[in-house]
């Protein structure tokens, strides 16, 4: 069997935290004295972490969540790239470029050799009906 290594970095509240902690104490019970020590070591972070005080604790960050509740979007960027914009259009980023140089997009803002479009620019010009910039 091959082993795969994953590193996540989660927030939990204080509850999540304390089912975990139990499922690792039951896996330590059934464990290896290998992966016994391993888990016993991540059951300690977590324990340290929920005996925390509450400004550093990361539940005291978190907003209280229910089951319903659904996890918030992650920020978009002022600047998008090509490959931003293409998946905006439906295109692929080579028809992005072709539509940039025939005028058909928004002019887009160059920094150094990075060349980028504003969000909010190829919003409204979705939004206008995609005018050409080179008839406005």
């Amino acid at each position: 069997m091959e082993r795969v290594q994953l590193q996540i970095g989660i927030t939990l509240d204080e509850q999540a935290v304390t089912t975990l902690i139990g499922l690792i104490a039951q896996a330590v019970e059934r464990g290896t004295a290998r992966q016994t020590e391993k888990l016993e070591k991540v059951a300690e972070g977590l324990k340290k972490l929920e005996h925390s005080s509450p400004a550093t604790s990361p539940a005291a960050t978190m907003a209280p969540t229910s089951p319903d509740a659904k996890p918030p979007a992650p920020e978009k960027p002022e600047l998008i790239d090509t490959k931003e914009v293409a998946r905006m259009l439906g295109l692929s980023p080579r028809t992005v470029w072709r539509f940039n140089d025939a005028g058909r997009l928004p002019k887009p803002v160059k920094l150094g050799t990075l060349v980028r479009w504003p969000r909010k620019q190829i919003e409204a010009w979705l939004a206008a009906g995609c005018p050409s910039r080179r008839t406005r």
